[in-house]
């Protein structure tokens, strides 16, 4: 090793500590780098040939750097350093050293006799500076940080290329940002989203779920909280994190008004309930995200858990007794009992075919047991039900045939017929029919 005037980086009277900060390209030795703050002291960087910087140590230098040979010698051997001038000094001897110093050939000036070289603290590699210098003015296909181009290590501290450096972290920085968003808005956004999950009218029926995540989501906001009076606060909730949360909450939501919006028989309820309950483990997994298709995914099978409560309530309610309805549960079914991933689009189709189902079998606006108790109490055979024009139930009496013509009592339309030939514009009630 060599003396070297300027070889204790500090720039403050903090107690020396080691704590490496790399949001500046050098290692800062104070208890103040704990500061996610850019380091505002007095930038060092000078040499008896240029004149000192005059920014601070997290801007820009204004001192370019020097490209003349180092003027110290090593203790050991008094041979000349093969640094530069104002440069942090290799710790290899061109002639001692030799065979180590030039093992790594980037360019093939390493064996020059007045090559210099630059020394990389990071990884204690020491590169020819002409090859270096190439190096770290090239355009990069990505961005990112530079790394020795022996080892790879990423080169976060060096005096020479500190203006390199920082620009490529700031870009880096930016990037970051607008992946991860402003810590201090994404913190507010989960507040908000939390203060909105707590006040949801929580169904018994998914109670747990729903207390699971309101419990993951209580500890962060108590690190929120934490972290808001720490007189050195760091983001602890990134954009994805925020999305997440905002994605189990949702889709927590919807399940829960799926449970809760129809009025389902026990039957009907526990199997929504059931399944109510596989989407919601799934939502809550350990993960930190989902991807594309996991979001698409899920978000199908929330749409699809009502149409199964429709589709459910319609078994139950005796629809393979009318064919026509049969021929909507069918085309429904396509879509509804498939492994494919449930679109918007399969979404309208099941419904549109499921309320067709629903409103032959439903359309005389009264239950099942209701049309029983009905044509039971009224004697009606088979086949004395009937529809006017506009879809309105009449009943004949007597031989059930038509042998009158009257108005229906909802809308004045022609009911009836005569001799036992219904109306051209009348039809059967079938599904009464089939109630008997």
């Amino acid at each position: 090793t060599h003396v070297r005037i300027g070889e204790d980086d500090r720039t403050c009277d903090c107690i020396p500590d080691g704590v490496y900060l790399p949001s500046i390209p050098h290692t800062c030795l104070c208890r103040c780098a704990r500061s996610p703050e850019p380091c505002k002291w007095q930038c060092h960087k000078d040499c008896p040939r240029k004149q000192k910087c005059t920014k601070k140590c997290h801007e820009m230098c204004d001192r370019e750097p020097c490209d003349q040979p180092c003027s110290l010698r090593f203790k050991k051997c008094k041979h000349p350093c093969i640094g530069l001038c104002g440069e942090k000094c290799p710790p290899l001897c061109r002639i001692c050293n030799k065979e180590k110093l030039t093992e790594f050939q980037f360019i093939g000036n390493e064996t020059d006799e007045d090559a210099r070289f630059v020394y990389l603290s990071d990884c204690k590699h020491c590169i020819e500076v002409k090859a270096m210098d190439q190096y770290m003015k090239m355009e990069m296909e990505e961005i990112g940080m530079k790394k020795c181009p022996r080892c790879h290590t990423v080169i976060w501290s060096s005096m020479r290329y500190g203006n390199i450096i920082r620009q490529l972290y700031r870009n880096v920085a930016a990037v970051k940002e607008k992946a991860f968003g402003d810590p201090k808005q994404n913190q507010d956004e989960f507040l908000k989203y939390f203060q909105d999950f707590i006040q949801l009218g929580v169904s018994s029926h998914l109670q747990q779920e729903i207390k699971s995540l309101e419990r993951s989501a209580k500890s962060k906001v108590e690190e929120i909280k934490q972290c808001r009076v720490s007189p050195h606060p760091h983001p602890i909730i990134d954009q994805f994190e925020l999305l997440f949360f905002k994605h189990q909450k949702e889709i927590l939501e919807k399940l829960n008004r799926a449970v809760t919006a129809q009025h389902y028989g026990i039957s009907v309820l526990s199997r929504v309930v059931r399944r109510a309950k596989t989407i919601a483990d799934r939502v809550l997994s350990g993960r930190r995200g989902f991807n594309d298709w996991e979001l698409e995914s899920i978000v199908g099978e929330v749409a699809r858990l009502p149409l199964f409560g429709m589709y459910w309530k319609l078994q139950d309610g005796g629809v393979n007794r009318f064919p026509e309805a049969m021929e909507h549960i069918r085309k429904a079914e396509v879509h509804l009992l498939s492994l494919e991933t449930f679109s918007d689009t399969m979404v309208e189709e099941v419904h549109r075919e499921l309320n067709a189902a629903s409103r032959i079998c439903g359309e005389l606006g009264i239950s099942k047991q209701e049309r029983i108790m009905i044509s039971k109490a009224m004697n009606l055979r088979q086949g004395s039900w009937y529809k006017c024009p506009n879809g309105h139930p009449f009943a004949n009496s007597g031989c059930g045939g038509a042998m009158e013509v009257s108005k229906c009592n909802e809308c004045g339309a022609k009911i009836g017929g005569t001799n036992h030939q219904l109306l051209d514009d009348n039809s059967r009630a079938g599904e009464m029919d089939y109630l008997q």
